[in-house]
């Protein structure tokens, strides 16, 4: 089967967020769907695949929106579809701020629902499994018994540890949380617009096929960490280039060096 990981890199390796801007990003899907094995154009398919992925790259856990916040894009009339499509086609992505300025509210409605559920008092047993596949909350008292639930997972895990790391581990998820919230929140319209056009690039790979995916410079640089890391364990050293991976040394005595398949170069 033929795939793409498109590895996007830009000036800054680690920076933040990749120096976007609404014409790059035009460029990036057409570059994309002309390299793509089968997706060749944008259509209302791929732009309906992609509001909703661009949702999901918002609020993952959707513990943030409930369904009506979200319903128009989630299912989106074909009107709105062609009008979605034709404003990618001309560089245009407001309607990814509007689902945004969307996700500002409810982010603010959470720090407000955070401070009226009485945390002290937890359900007991919430296994992880619930949470697999979970569906948008449809009203707010759902939204606020899956924030208990969540926070019961949470202090159930934390349980395993001693007092101390506990603690810290708590304090962990809480910092994580912290600077979500601030990035989706940020003033600077620089940093706000490139966070927006770069889960708009995640949304738009991921609607195309389960293989193609968008890497931020500092997603991509992980992701180079942990496949070398990975590669080290069989006794192999590899060089990436453009065209992929260069396996450039195997090691004596290793996995690798017993295997017919890998060769050198």
């Amino acid at each position: 089967m033929r795939f793409i990981v498109f590895c996007l890199f830009f000036a800054v390796l680690t920076a933040k967020t990749p120096d976007l801007t609404p014409r790059d990003v035009h460029d990036k899907i057409s570059e994309i769907m002309k390299l793509h094995a089968s997706q060749k154009t944008l259509n209302p398919l791929i732009v309906k695949r992609t509001l909703n992925n661009f949702i999901e790259e918002l609020d993952p856990t959707k513990t943030y929106f409930i369904e009506s916040d979200i319903k128009e894009w989630l299912e989106p009339t074909d009107d709105l579809l062609k009008k979605v499509q034709k404003q990618i086609e001309e560089s245009d992505f407001s309607e990814f701020d509007q689902i945004h300025s969307a996700m500002v509210k409810a982010v603010e409605r959470r720090k407000k629902l955070d401070t009226e559920i009485n945390y002290n008092e937890l359900p007991k047993d919430v296994k992880a499994k619930e949470f697999k596949d979970i569906k948008w909350a449809t009203s707010i008292d759902e939204l606020k018994n899956r924030l208990l639930r969540v926070r019961a997972l949470q202090v159930q895990s934390a349980a395993k540890f001693n007092e101390e790391a506990k603690e810290k581990s708590l304090q962990r998820i809480q910092k994580r949380q912290q600077k979500f919230e601030d990035e989706i929140l940020v003033s600077d319209p620089i940093q706000k617009e490139r966070f927006i056009l770069s889960d708009i690039m995640k949304a738009f790979t991921s609607s195309l096929d389960t293989h193609t995916t968008y890497f931020t410079p500092e997603e991509a640089q992980q992701f180079m960490i942990n496949v070398q890391q990975r590669l080290f364990g069989i006794g192999a050293q590899l060089r990436d280039d453009l065209t992929g991976f260069t396996l450039t040394k195997i090691i004596e005595g290793g996995p690798a060096a017993n295997s017919k398949e890998l060769k050198l170069n």
